[in-house]
């Protein structure tokens, strides 16, 4: 990996990515796309890109709390169940990480396994938690993609968490979402599956969290 990306260079562009991050969430034009008692769920187009997906709700956790569950790659799989595979394939620094992700088909078998290579970094403050990953265009040569597998492509997507209301043992979520599948699905009918799903995810995290906040404390 050393040969293409420098160590010292993942700071900066983790650095850049978190910034990206915040301007996307509060420059986009932001559409309603469906409301339910825990969540709402926001679209924005994006010239040349695939659509930007945003989730908000609350938890009765601490952020730090929420953060730790969704950073546990080994019990990744117990609620998300769109995850085949969750690796981390190399530690950069002990909040910057290389992730390796493989998806289940999805949208009854229209949508065949994808694999991701990103990087997942954490910028922790007083007032907030970012746990962000993004695919680096350099990941393709770096770890070549096997035969009869499609690699798909992450623009910064992740968790923002933050006290609710100044509450500190309560969570405000917001997660933003923007990946490029690849391959030949209609870009129509991602953006109709892609709300259900991040809703589902958010569901079982909801149920695992509750069940194992202890072990996170």
């Amino acid at each position: 990996l050393m040969a293409t990306i420098e160590k010292d260079q993942f700071p900066s562009w983790t650095s850049d990515v978190h910034q990206q991050f915040q301007d996307m969430l509060s420059n986009a034009k932001w559409t309603k796309v469906t409301e339910t008692s825990n969540y709402v769920v926001y679209s924005a187009a994006q010239q040349g890109k695939p659509t930007l997906f945003k989730l908000e709700t609350t938890f009765d956790f601490p952020m730090e709390v929420i953060e730790r569950g969704l950073s546990d790659g080994q019990r990744r799989k117990e609620w998300d169940e769109g995850a085949e595979d969750f690796a981390i394939v190399e530690t950069i620094t002990p909040d910057i990480v290389i992730v390796r992700f493989v998806t289940k088909p999805a949208a009854g078998g229209l949508v065949s396994s994808r694999e991701f290579y990103d990087v997942r970094s954490i910028v922790r403050t007083d007032d907030c938690i970012r746990s962000i990953c993004a695919s680096m265009p350099q990941f393709d040569k770096t770890y070549p993609t096997p035969k009869g597998v499609t690699r798909g492509f992450d623009y910064p997507t992740g968790w923002q968490l933050e006290p609710l209301n100044g509450d500190r043992t309560k969570t405000k979520s917001t997660f933003m979402s923007q990946s490029d599948i690849k391959g030949w699905i209609p870009s129509s009918v991602i953006n109709q599956a892609v709300p259900n799903a991040i809703i589902t995810i958010h569901d079982d995290y909801r149920k695992f969290i509750s069940e194992n906040h202890s072990m996170y404390s």
